[in-house]
């Protein structure tokens, strides 16, 4: 893991901390998920994967969460919490330093639009939000007042 600099165990990919914090918080063994990522990634992908183990626990959230989202990962319950592997930048392959660990809902949404478009929907979002909760102009059109 990037936040852990504890020695790994034999046969284990982890420390013990992180292998018995991420067994019990995922459901199953840290290895097999990432192996299952890497797995993924190059079934599904026609970009280049070169990414390691150690090159996804380096980017491993510490606090086992999503950054965007700020949820915590979860496997076998909710899809959108899964853990995913993501491409930083998607011109990029699956290499060291073009990786991050985001959960399955955000690089969904991250996956489904183009930089232009997240931007419209996040500005158009906190505008609603504005509006609607903190001016309290519920059921007003805002567009008209933009």
């Amino acid at each position: 893991m990037g936040h852990c600099n504890n020695p790994k165990q034999i046969k284990k990919d982890v420390c013990d901390e992180c292998y018995y914090r991420f067994h019990g918080e995922l459901g199953m063994h840290m290895s097999e998920v990432v192996r299952l990522m890497i797995k993924r990634a190059i079934e599904r992908n026609k970009f280049e994967v070169k990414v390691t183990k150690n090159d996804i626990y380096e980017v491993w959230p510490s606090d086992n969460s999503c950054v965007i989202m700020d949820t915590p990962f979860t496997i076998g319950g909710d899809l959108d919490t899964s853990p995913s592997l993501d491409r930083i930048n998607p011109i990029r392959g699956y290499v060291s330093g073009n990786i991050q660990i985001i959960s399955n809902l955000a690089n969904r949404m991250k996956n489904n639009a183009d930089d232009e478009q997240l931007l419209r929907f996040s500005h158009y979002y906190i505008e609603y939000y504005r509006k609607w909760y903190v001016e309290g102009k519920v059921g007003k059109d805002i567009r008209a007042s933009n």
